[in-house]
């Protein structure tokens, strides 16, 4: 009785070999089935399956959109400026996004030669969201200089590249999950829900980190970064793959017998006179909003000393505006055409930038409040009309001279083709002109300029130290520790 009591006790109280025990039960080789049999796509999906997937999309967006809130815009900015970046490092963080998106042409192929859309999905952007729990260790691994900001640039780039290629299957995917009687009220909707939920995580971050340099001593400050970051990637970030992983991957049609060489498809735009046009404008628009748009940020938290939670409150002004005014653009470019919006909204949004001159002033106004409210409530409006009409150009893509391709073939190249000549547009960020990068930086600057008291002139020479300042300094009166 004795000899046989061991084979009855449980695996994990087995000698040394358990691992091998577990091998030989075949634990392994189920796991391994179980998640192959997650990702593999269906012949057929049934209406319940599909409204159920919808639901996990919508978990999903909620968040990997409240994620990104956390660790993009005003916030990676402030992250990088606490590690010793420059304007030009700065830059290329902006940039780095935007040139990734040339990955996307190896990833289209990647998608139509294996046709596993959803594993490709998954299985890229798992480790595209565990980048950032290096990047939240930053702080401890290295001091603020040139190591700590190149260790940023390094993971950013990396996730980066991984980012394209979730992207290039994403938006094949969703196109045959997704009804398309139902496509636009789904995604306007998950926007809706995840902007939400995106905004108060936002502010919650930004409030936790303005507390955190508050009250610790200046060698811990940017450990406040750390500890949000790490936070969001272990509760956010994680979830957002696995939600993924649920929802159902309808199986792409047999590919065609022939298709054209890549390098043909790939040119294919330039063949279009009716396409060109719209490259050219996204080339030229990429390139022209670059050269200050990514720097709003920095130059709110360093030239006009605003903290980590106004410049984030502000971003979050931007987008309630362009989640109330994306359906209302529609009904515009239903009534007339997605060329007349798009002119209309890049005039309001140059409009929104040449606003910003007014927040220049040396000393602070009963304007200065409205101004920063009005700059982005105006290009939350644009942004929102920019976005909607160019989805229904995307539409045109499928009209493209393509010899054949297959309609889901055209999907993965139609969805890189706008990321490709814009991100080579928005790869030029870091390497614009000298002067408005120190300008939007804060950098020390010189102003002469005259003062006049009791009728007498004279010249007085103000340096303006915004670098040497806090973000928050100019609204508290306290140095930078």
């Amino acid at each position: 009785m004795n000899s046989r009591e061991p084979d009855t006790l449980p695996l994990y109280v087995h000698r040394p070999d358990n691992l091998r025990n577990i091998a030989q039960s075949g634990v392994i080789v189920n796991i391994f089935n179980r998640v192959i049999s997650l990702l593999k796509p269906s012949p057929s999906l049934q209406p319940g399956e599909v409204s159920q997937g919808l639901v996990w999309l919508t978990l999903e967006g909620a968040t990997s959109i409240g994620f990104s809130s956390i660790t993009s815009s005003g916030l990676l900015a402030s992250f990088a400026l606490a590690l010793g970046a420059s304007s030009f490092i700065v830059g290329v963080i902006a940039a780095i996004p935007f040139v990734a998106q040339i990955i996307q042409i190896p990833a289209v192929g990647l998608g139509e030669r294996f046709r596993f859309r959803k594993a490709i999905s998954v299985l890229s952007w798992l480790p595209a969201q565990l980048i950032w729990i290096p990047i939240a260790f930053i702080p401890f691994l290295a001091q603020p200089g040139a190591l700590a900001v190149s260790l940023l640039l390094i993971f950013l780039a990396g996730r980066s590249v991984l980012s394209a290629v979730t992207n290039a299957a994403w938006n094949s995917w969703m196109r045959d999950l997704v009804p398309p009687a139902i496509r636009g009220k789904f995604f306007s909707n998950r926007l809706l829900y995840s902007t939400v939920i995106a905004s108060l995580l936002s502010i919650g971050a930004a409030l936790f980190i303005d507390f955190w340099q508050s009250t610790v001593p200046a060698s811990q400050a940017n450990i406040g970064y750390s500890y949000v970051l790490f936070t969001a990637v272990m509760f956010l970030g994680m979830a957002s793959p696995v939600f993924m992983s649920m929802a159902p991957e309808p199986r792409m049609p047999a590919r065609p017998a022939r298709t054209p060489p890549i390098w043909k498809e790939l040119s294919s735009p330039l063949k279009d006179s009716a396409f060109r046009p719209l490259v050219a404008f996204l080339f030229s628009w990429a390139f022209a909003s670059n050269l200050a748009i990514p720097f709003f940020a920095v130059y709110m938290l360093t030239s006009l000393g605003l903290p980590l939670t106004a410049v984030m409150g502000l971003t979050v002004l931007s987008q309630v505006f362009n989640i109330l005014f994306l359906r209302r653009w529609g009904g515009l470019v239903d009534r007339f055409s997605s060329k007349t919006v798009l002119s209309l909204c890049l005039t309001l949004y140059i409009l929104a930038i040449g606003v910003w001159a007014f927040s220049s002033l040396e000393a602070r106004h009963l304007l200065f409040v409205p101004i920063l409210l009005l700059v982005h409530v105006l290009a939350g409006i644009a942004n929102a009309g920019y976005h909607r009409p160019q989805a229904c150009s995307r539409r045109a893509g499928n009209r493209l001279p393509g010899g054949g391709i297959h309609g889901d073939e055209r999907r993965l190249r139609g969805g890189a083709d706008s990321g490709r000549f814009s991100g080579i547009a928005a790869g030029a960020i870091p390497f614009q002109p000298e002067f408005f990068a120190a300008r939007a930086a804060g950098v020390h600057k010189q102003h002469l300029y005259r003062v006049r008291d009791a009728g007498a002139g004279f010249r007085v020479r103000h340096r303006v130290h915004c670098g040497a300042r806090s973000p928050g300094a100019a609204l508290t009166g306290t140095r930078a520790r």
